[in-house]
């Protein structure tokens, strides 16, 4: 197929966004666009500067729309994963001077719609290379069924089966990363703003690689969302992953996190460390972020509670961070 672009303007884009109970939003010009897993509406789009446009033949996507879930449950969706991701993004350039999570910017049709520049795409509208990344189950060469690592569920017969993607296995792809230290330092961020945001949707199709001829590298983050400003009795409170044995946030303690150290090979003293700095550096950039004028009227609020939940929960790690490495290893 020959190359074509094929302009979005905003209004179009409202107008599909406001139609999505009666024509899905993957659905544009009577044909189904690539879709995108997740829960979330998604839209593939190759952006030029301002410009929006659906591409085909040989062209490619460079970035993810996402606007707001037609669930009245989840209000404000793009405010919350634009704060998280930006969030991210000042942690890791303080502590690292390297961005560790996918750029997102908030466009306005005027209904709020989060951008996402795909990680996995270089290049722009003259032309864009496609790069080879696989997520976290395809690494592991488990199926997308085992993305929680209770890949059975959480239910009272079931809940001790833990056969689906954990933090130790994501750990075991060290022997397969180009730059070990830095891979394992990008999973342990992973980690910690888990810890930070109370996302407790961060399973195994939630983190990626590269593949390249020499190993993996791991990816950029994305989809960080702090769900725990949802709804408890319609959306999943325990963690896709556990630290140690413990999977409900409000119970993870020193010993879980030594424990997670432990099965994870990660130096308890460093996990410490990494753990003190990123939550001192958080309880700096949360009340930053969401002050950022990108935000609008009810965002407002949204944004501002969930940085005063990262600074609760920045707060009570400090707290635990010199435990970690007192607990004796035959405690494990």
């Amino acid at each position: 197929m020959a190359p074509a672009l094929r302009a979005v303007s905003a209004a179009e884009l409202q107008e599909r966004i406001d139609s999505r109970n009666e024509v899905p939003f993957s659905v544009w010009d009577g044909k189904v666009r690539m879709s995108v897993a997740g829960f979330q509406d998604k839209l593939l789009v190759l952006m030029d500067g301002q410009k929006i446009y659906l591409a085909d033949g040989s062209l490619a996507s460079t970035h993810i729309l996402k606007p707001e879930p037609l669930n009245s449950a989840t209000p404000h969706m793009v405010a919350n994963e634009h704060f998280c991701m930006r969030l991210t993004s000042r942690l890791s350039l303080r502590r690292f001077g390297q961005d560790h999570a996918a750029a997102v910017d908030i466009i306005r049709v005027p209904s709020p719609v989060l951008s996402v520049t795909r990680f996995d795409r270089k290049g722009d509208a003259s032309g864009v290379e496609r790069l080879h990344i696989v997520d976290g189950c395809q690494a592991l060469d488990m199926p997308v069924s085992a993305k929680y690592e209770r890949n059975m569920g959480n239910g009272k017969d079931v809940q001790h089966i833990r056969d689906g993607v954990s933090f130790e296995a994501l750990m075991s792809t060290r022997q397969y990363l180009v730059q070990p230290a830095v891979g394992v330092r990008k999973l342990l961020v992973w980690a910690i703003t888990t810890l930070l945001l109370g996302n407790s949707d961060g399973h195994g199709k939630n983190i990626s690689f590269y593949c390249t001829r020499a190993g993996l590298n791991v990816a950029e983050l994305y989809d960080l969302i702090s769900v725990v400003q949802y709804d408890s009795q319609q959306y999943e409170r325990d963690l896709a992953m556990a630290f140690g044995d413990v999977f409900d946030l409000s119970e993870i303690g020193g010993f879980a996190l030594a424990d997670f150290c432990m099965r994870t090979g990660t130096s308890r003293t460093y996990f410490a460390r990494e753990l003190t700095t990123l939550c001192k550096i958080a309880i700096d950039e949360a009340p930053l972020q969401a002050a950022d004028p990108v935000y609008r009227e009810e965002e407002v609020p949204l944004v501002q509670k969930i940085a005063a939940f990262v600074t609760e929960r920045a707060n009570a790690l400090l707290a635990m961070a010199p435990t970690i490495p007192k607990f004796r290893n035959d405690f494990f």
